[in-house]
């Protein structure tokens, strides 16, 4: 896939596998988005790097930034967060889209939290025209 390819090209081998299972789910569609890389500029191989990639939806714009980091035993962690407006309530976010029909809790004043498991949690933000969803999963090596 492209964004696995785009990795190995910027020398990112280490997360390889990890890259090539993850895409689908973070680009949608082969040709459906942009990315853009950070690495370390002498051993990307070696260290954290990260990608922001911004897809088209059928609701709009959406942006994942993800991070891979390989590990000791030849592994890849990964973390990946993507950022959507929907223009609807957060409770109709929650409703609608989730099925979740009870109240959801807050970390704040504006933002509520779901909780999917200990690592991957849905922000809903209220804003002006609708919610900002943040959804944020870690993923580490077996």
């Amino acid at each position: 896939n492209g964004l696995a390819s785009a990795m190995a090209s910027a020398g990112i081998q280490a997360c390889h596998r990890a890259a090539q299972a993850e895409a689908p789910r973070i680009t949608g569609p082969e040709g459906g988005y942009a990315a853009l890389f950070m690495t370390h500029p002498t051993a990307p191989d070696a260290v954290t790097s990260s990608a922001s990639i911004e897809t088209k939806t059928s609701r709009g714009t959406r942006l994942s930034s993800a991070f891979f980091a390989p590990t000791n035993g030849g592994g890849c962690d990964l973390g990946v967060d993507t950022v959507e407006f929907r223009p609807k309530s957060c409770q109709d976010v929650a409703l609608d889209d989730l099925q979740i029909d009870k109240p959801l809790p807050a970390i704040g004043e504006r933002v509520q939290v779901v909780r999917f498991s200990a690592t991957h949690h849905l922000y809903l933000m209220r804003v002006a025209g609708g919610c900002i969803s943040i959804d944020k999963e870690l993923r580490f090596a077996k």
